[in-house]
């Protein structure tokens, strides 16, 4: 037993070597809980949350490397808080959370622009506290609580390639909230854990590990304390980290931290954090630290009178072991040169080049990188430094030296650090030039090794404007000779290399050319337009008598009509007697003519007539006319069918008559007998009651009303006949009038405070007086003048009712505030505001509201937002804020109260609000 004990001991003690808090320059601005940040290379990012003021938008950057900030653009999606981010790559991610409303949106911040873009909302229900990470190159989200406070247990993975989301499967722990930032990961794997569960109120410790590869959860070792929610978690060095948050809205802060060694699955306790507890900080890696801050302490202080938490906006560094920093002045030599190069941070060091010592000289022939690193850290980490060489020979020109006139060349000089160029005066390392004439560029390349004068000379060549001639327009079978000029060499795109070309096409053909001289060319084109022998065509048509036909002719480029004089292609007629047509057809190759015969058949009218309105099981004959050939949808093709529908059918018929044919249809209403029945009713004497009828689609009552319901009062019989298109039924309904009682509760009493009455009611049945009782006689001992009601039921349920009053005259006393008269001023710890009429409201309970002379209550949610604020000792808090009844959480609240007698009562503590 000896030896486990001190064997445990000595991990716990090799946890604390080398860890470090370091406090670094505050944010510069506001203090805050619930912001987002994440690392890009070498910064630090973080912004939003929520403050004094309320919720923020703005964003910061931090250099560790000069321990500054500066401010960047603000997050473009607004203020909000309990939001969540991560970096994939060289970008950032920024999302979900509340600014009043729950959101789902997703932002990407490009640090080199500092700009921001929204890209595909997150999957799933929108939310606020949910927790992310990213690893594999993707970004993941889950758990959280939806606007009707749910917690959530779903899991969702963001593709920044494709902007798309993906939901995993469900996270493994359930459903729970303010898990946020207790994440890290670890390799290729991610770890989280914590948070709360809002319907049960159970706080966790549990640690999970999710593998991206296999969308798999496996829980890992509980966190060897009581669970917590709010909590930040990070990883360095290979090993995990988590602490702070807090047990519930008003409990002190932690400051542990614990650190989790995923190889064997184990935890120890880290150094704690130097500064007060919090919940809901922030947390950035770089290089291997840890840098935390912001984040707010729930222990209530006051303030200007008022009770609030406090908020934070200093930034902290934690490291596990020494960081080296290395530093070359000069870090930019020339060739030839050395510098030296100093390391600090380490108690030892191994350079890149095999050195041991804290500084090295160097002479690098080119440019060349340098690192150190403490050999003796429990995490080392390396300093970096790369030193540049110049030479001062190194300046060239390259860029187009030969051009056609008219064109431009781009000429470049590279190798120095600034440039200037003759003629022109230009100071860029690239210029545009476009000379008129032969032209010599020099580009003096200057460096602090020297400075070099380089030369190009830029050549003019005459330029080509290529020239095509020709006949562009022939008829099918005809040649024309195309030319082309302007240069020496040609190109046809028909693979001719001559200045000329005969061509024969048989449709309309372009040729293009291209035409070159020395280092000159140029493009152009014809277009050979060839034009056919009309072929023409024109239908014959036939048409019942005032029908129109439309006759169409082609092939041609004008058309002329006989008779009628039209000049269109195609025609419309409509003419009363069969009809010859002709049409002349010209193009630029020829003419022909053509005729159409338009002939006249007798026009039909197709009519169906019989009975359109059945009772299920009818049949009706369906008769069609207007013509001698008949086809019916139902497949017969006689002028009448009996037809026998079974529910609303529509039937049709096409009716022809040589070439002409018509169609119409007609419609048959089905209807189920119907099945008429009524209500009877029971009512008392001046009552009025409804009697409804069902069963059809029109009702006829024996008062004459058609409605399916009649009110009635008059006792008796009532009958009505219920139809549904020519089919009905018969039923009626009874009204039975009962009497009602008669109620005499006798005249108003006067008694002196403390003496007593009787009261009596007569009107027989049963009685209900509104003090409980159900005597027909009551006695009563009101202290102050009382207005007593009774109601009686008869046997039928028939009521009357009657009030009587009791004054009562009461002597004069003087006020008694003793506590034993008024107790202690209460307020409860918890209330259910559910609407069953129990425990809806919070309230004081006080004997005699009139021995408190002043009074102050105030109600703050976990957020430190003040939700509810009386002057009135009897006022009521219904658990709403902002017209939204609040969740299943716990309030704080602050009471003041200064008594008649001149006591002062000052309360404080917590309130649940349960559902």
């Amino acid at each position: 037993m000896r030896l486990i004990i001190t064997f445990t001991l000595a991990i716990f003690h090799l946890a604390l070597i080398g860890q470090t808090w370091v406090q670094k320059a505050s944010l510069p601005a506001n203090g805050r809980l619930a912001a987002v940040a994440f690392p890009i290379g070498n910064k630090g990012y973080i912004g939003a949350g929520n403050t004094y003021s309320g919720y923020t938008d703005d964003f910061w950057e931090y250099d560790p490397a000069t321990d500054s900030w500066t401010q960047k653009a603000n997050f473009l999606g607004g203020p909000r808080n309990f939001a969540l981010g991560f970096s994939i790559g060289v970008r950032g991610y920024f999302g979900c959370g509340t600014n009043g409303m729950f959101q789902n949106d997703f932002w990407e911040y490009d640090p080199v622009a500092n700009t921001w873009t929204q890209k595909a909302n997150m999957g799933g229900v929108i939310r606020a506290t949910a927790s992310g990470f990213s690893v594999g190159g993707y970004g993941y989200i889950g758990t959280g609580f939806d606007w009707n406070a749910n917690c959530l247990a779903d899991f969702w993975r963001y593709d920044p390639a494709n902007n798309t989301w993906t939901q995993m499967g469900n996270f493994s722990g359930g459903k729970r909230i303010d898990v946020d930032r207790a994440t890290f990961v670890i390799g290729n794997k991610a770890y989280w854990g914590t948070g709360w569960d809002q319907a049960t109120g159970v706080k966790y410790n549990d640690w999970w590990e999710y593998n991206s590869t296999t969308d798999t959860w496996s829980q890992k070792a509980n966190i060897p304390t009581l669970g917590r929610w709010g909590a930040i978690g990070f990883s360095i060095c290979n090993k995990g980290f988590v602490g702070m948050g807090i047990y519930n809205g008003t409990s002190v802060p932690y400051t542990d931290f614990w650190q989790y060694d995923p190889t064997t699955n184990f935890w120890t306790f880290a150094t704690s954090f130097p500064m007060p507890g919090r919940t809901d900080a922030s947390v950035i890696v770089l290089n291997n630290k840890a840098y935390i801050g912001t984040g707010m302490d729930t222990s209530l202080t006051l303030v200007n009178g008022q009770w609030e938490w406090t908020l934070y906006n200093d930034w902290w560094e934690f490291s596990m072991g020494a960081s080296v920093s290395v530093t070359a002045i000069p870090d930019t030599i020339c060739l030839g040169s050395s510098t030296t190069i100093i390391a600090t941070g380490g108690s030892s060091y191994s350079w890149n080049t095999g050195a041991t010592t804290s500084s090295i000289v160097v002479s690098p022939t080119a440019t060349t990188s340098y690192s150190a690193i403490d050999p003796t850290s429990s995490c080392a980490s390396a300093g970096n430094i790369t030193v540049v060489v110049l030479q001062s020979s190194a300046a060239t020109i390259s860029g187009s030296t030969s051009i056609c006139s008219g064109q431009s060349a781009t000429l470049t000089a590279s190798g120095g650090g600034t440039y200037s160029w003759i003629p022109g005066g230009q100071t860029t390392s690239s210029v545009i030039v476009t000379p008129t004439v032969t032209t010599t560029y020099s580009a003096v390349v200057a460096n602090s090794c020297g400075t070099t004068t380089v030369s190009a000379t830029v050549t003019i060549s005459s330029g080509v404007v290529a020239i095509v001639s020709g006949n562009t327009s022939l008829c099918s079978g005809q040649s024309a000779t195309l030319n082309a000029s302007g240069g020496n060499n040609y190109s046809w795109n028909t693979g001719a290399t001559s200045s000329f070309i005969v061509v024969t096409p048989t449709a309309s053909t372009s040729y293009s050319v291209s035409v070159s001289s020395g280092l000159c060319s140029d493009d152009t084109s014809i277009l050979v337009t060839v034009s056919p022998m009309p072929v023409v065509s024109a239908g014959n048509a036939s048409i019942c008598i005032g029908d129109a036909a439309t006759l169409i002719a082609s092939g041609g480029g004008t058309y002329s009509w006989i008779p009628g004089g039209q000049t269109t292609s195609s025609i419309i007629v409509s003419p009363t007697s069969s009809t010859a047509y002709n049409v002349v057809v010209a193009n630029g190759c020829g003419t022909t003519t053509v005729s159409a015969t338009v002939s006249i058949v007798a026009a039909i009218t197709a009519s169906v007539s019989g009975s359109t309105l059945l009772c299920i099981g009818q049949t009706t004959t369906l008769t069609a006319s207007g013509g001698n050939i008949f086809s019916w949808n139902t497949g017969m093709t006689t002028s009448s069918i009996v037809v026998t529908p079974s529910s609303n059918t529509s039937y049709s018929v096409s009716v022809s008559s040589g070439s002409c044919a018509d169609d119409t249809s007609i419609s048959v209403t089905v209807s189920p007998p119907p099945s008429a029945s009524a209500s009877s009713a029971t009512i008392c004497s001046g009552d009025v009651a409804t009697l409804t009828a069902s069963g059809g689609g029109n009702y006829l009552w024996s008062n004459g009303a058609t409605t399916s319901s009649i009110a009635a009062s008059v006792a008796g019989n009532y009958s009505v006949v219920v139809s549904i298109g020519n089919c009905s039924d018969t039923t009626s309904a009874n009204l039975t009038v009962n009497p009602n009682p008669i109620v005499n509760a006798g005249s108003n009493a006067t008694i002196t405070q403390g003496a007593s009455t009787t009261l009596s009611v007569t009107g027989g049945g049963a009685y209900n007086w509104n003090n409980g009782s159900t005597d027909a006689a009551i006695t009563v001992s009101p202290n102050v003048t009382t207005m007593y009601c009774v109601t009686v039921t008869n046997a039928n349920g028939c009521v009357d009712s009657a009030c009587i009053s009791v004054f009562v005259i009461i002597p004069i006393e003087p006020l008694d505030c003793s506590t034993s008269s008024t107790g202690e001023l209460f307020l409860p710890n918890a209330f259910s505001p559910n609407g069953d009429g129990e425990n809806d409201v919070i309230k004081i309970f006080y004997g005699n509201y009139t021995c408190i002379k002043t009074f102050r209550l105030l109600i703050y949610n976990r957020w430190g937002e003040k939700v509810f604020e009386t002057f009135d000792p009897v006022s009521e808090w219904d658990g709403s804020y902002r017209g939204q009844t609040e969740g299943s959480f716990v309030f704080a609240y602050y009471m003041k109260a200064t008594l008649t007698s001149g006591e002062e009562v000052i309360k404080k503590g917590n309130i649940s609000l349960i559902k």
